[in-house]
C-alpha cells in the first residue's frame, strides 16, 4: 500500500509539471534510501543531484557525462540510485522542483533553505518540497528506516516501472489530445472559409483541381499536395466544384473524402 501511495503521489506530481504551461521545467524526487527519480519537461541536459551514482535508467536514449545527462528526449524520466547516509545537498546550475521523502519519524538535524510546502501523505512519510538550485538536509534514519533500506532493491525495480509506465501514459494522452484539437482548429477554420462564386465557368485552378480529384486525390491534402496550391485556395476551388455539381462531398466516420461526379462536366466545354 505505501509503494502504491508513493506511486500515485508521484504521478500526480508529474500532471502538475505537465500543465504548468513553463517553456522547460525539472522535477526531482529523492528518497531517503537514496533512490532519485527525475522528471523533465522540455529540456534535454539535466544535472544529477546526488552523487554516486548507480543503476542510472531512463525512459529515453542518453549520455552521461560526469553528473550531467543529455537526453535524446527532452521529455523524459531518469532514475538512479545514490548513496546518501543522512545527508542529502544538492547544487544545480538551475532552479527545480526538488521533493524529499522522509519516513515521518525521521529526525530532522540541519535544513536549509526553508521548504515551500510540507506535507504528510496518506502513506506515512513526510514531503518535503523546495524550489531552487541548493539545498542541504542532515536527518537522523529511524530503525525502522534500517530494516527498510535492506529491502529496497526489489521496491525500487517496481516503482520505476510503475512510473515510467504512468508517465509515458500521461504524455502520450497529453500529445492525442493536442494532436486532435490542432486537426478540429484546422476543420473549423476551413469551414469558416467564405466561399464565392462569381459564375458557373470554371477557370485553369478550378480545372487543376477538378482532375486531381478524378485521378483519385479525395482529400484536401492530397488534393494541395498534387496542384501545390495551398489548403486554403483549394478548398475554396473544391467548395466551388461541389456548388456546382461537378464534385460530391462524402462524410465517413468524422472523414470528408471528395470524389468526381460522373454525370457532370465530362462533356462540358468549360473543362
Amino acid at each position: 500500500m505505501k509503494l502504491l501511495g508513493l506511486v500515485t503521489l508521484l504521478s500526480f506530481l508529474t500532471l502538475s509539471i505537465l500543465s504548468t504551461g513553463v517553456s522547460s521545467s525539472v522535477a526531482e524526487t529523492i528518497f531517503y534510501n537514496g533512490t532519485v527519480i527525475i522528471r523533465t519537461y522540455n529540456q534535454s541536459v539535466v544535472y544529477l543531484p546526488l552523487q554516486n551514482i548507480t543503476r542510472l535508467q531512463a525512459s529515453s536514449h542518453f549520455t552521461l557525462q560526469n553528473n550531467k545527462v543529455i537526453l535524446a528526449n527532452p521529455d523524459s524520466v531518469l532514475t538512479y540510485q545514490a548513496k546518501i547516509d543522512g545527508v542529502i545537498k544538492i547544487s544545480q546550475p538551475y532552479n527545480s522542483t526538488i521533493c524529499i521523502i522522509l519516513p515521518y519519524q525521521t529526525q530532522l538535524l540541519y535544513l536549509y533553505p526553508a521548504p515551500i510546502s510540507s506535507t504528510i501523505t496518506q502513506s506515512g512519510f513526510l514531503n518535503l518540497t523546495f524550489y531552487g538550485s541548493n539545498i542541504t538536509i542532515v536527518f537522523s534514519p529511524s530503525a525502522s528506516t534500517i530494516k527498510y533500506n535492506q529491502n529496497s532493491n526489489g521496491l525500487f525495480t517496481i516503482l520505476v516501472v510503475l512510473l515510467i509506465i504512468s508517465v509515458t501514459s500521461t504524455i502520450t494522452l497529453a500529445y492525442l489530445l493536442l494532436k486532435n484539437f490542432r486537426k478540429e482548429k484546422i476543420r473549423e477554420n476551413l469551414d469558416n472559409v467564405e466561399v464565392e462564386i462569381d459564375n458557373n465557368n470554371l477557370d485553369e485552378r478550378d480545372k487543376v483541381v477538378l482532375e486531381a480529384i478524378r485521378q483519385g486525390a479525395d482529400t484536401l491534402a492530397k488534393i494541395s499536395k498534387i496542384t501545390g496550391l495551398p489548403r486554403t485556395t483549394a478548398y475554396r476551388r473544391v467548395k466551388k466544384l461541389i456548388s456546382l455539381g461537378y464534385v460530391e462531398e462524402i462524410r465517413e466516420r468524422n472523414k470528408i473524402r471528395y470524389i468526381a461526379n460522373k454525370n457532370v462536366g465530362e462533356n462540358d466545354n468549360n473543362i
